[in-house]
């Protein structure tokens, strides 16, 4: 196979570009990734404190992420080597276990802390047990080379609820 080597990043519009440069002189252009869980985790207390979702997930498509669940669970890591803007995209669902009327919240977080503005609030009724609530939330982010995004929840009021939840994240350039 014949190859060329030492080429220089290009300059004008018809010059050659090492898959390297491609891969990553704009990543805005070409980065995204998806997890789901496969199964439905059961017992994931949320209190009025955010919990992050403890439901192990499966990596998809990626470019640019990493999302292995052998390295992380429920969290899609940047790989890019620049910054970017991100369309950031979640959905859950959650099996209660209690009878009472409660405010479910999702919530996006960053690096380990809440970002601010993209959590999204169901309010379920004070029914049965074994009720499904479907949630989804999105924002557009800006992501720095490393960064990690993970979808916390909470309740409110404090009841302590256990919820069994399925999760599917999906992030793509924008």
């Amino acid at each position: 196979m014949a190859q060329i080597k030492n080429l220089s990043d290009p300059t004008d519009a018809q010059d050659a570009a090492t898959k390297f440069y491609v891969d990553n002189a704009s990543p805005g252009s070409s980065a995204y990734g998806y997890i789901y869980s496969t199964a439905s985790t059961p017992n994931t207390p949320l209190t009025s404190t955010p919990t992050k979702l403890l439901t192990t997930t499966v990596d998809g498509d990626l470019l640019h992420f990493d999302g292995s669940a052998t390295t992380f669970s429920n969290r899609l890591k940047y790989t890019g080597a620049s910054s970017a803007k991100f369309s950031v995209n979640a959905t859950t669902n959650f099996l209660t276990n209690i009878a009472l009327s409660t405010t479910i919240s999702v919530l996006i977080y960053v690096n380990g802390s809440y970002v601010t503005g993209t959590g999204k609030l169901l309010t379920t009724l004070a029914a049965t047990t074994s009720s499904w609530y479907f949630l989804s939330i999105s924002s557009i982010l800006s992501l720095n080379p490393s960064d990690y995004v993970e979808i916390w929840a909470l309740t409110t009021p404090n009841n302590a609820a256990t919820f069994n939840s399925y999760l599917t994240l999906s992030i793509s350039a924008v």
